[in-house]
């Protein structure tokens, strides 16, 4: 999945992650 808001969907999905470890 290709799109422009690439990067922030990671950053998004990066965050949760770290959000749901801590």
């Amino acid at each position: 999945l290709h799109g422009p808001h690439t990067g922030v969907n990671l950053s998004e999905v990066l965050h949760q992650l770290l959000n749901e470890d801590s």
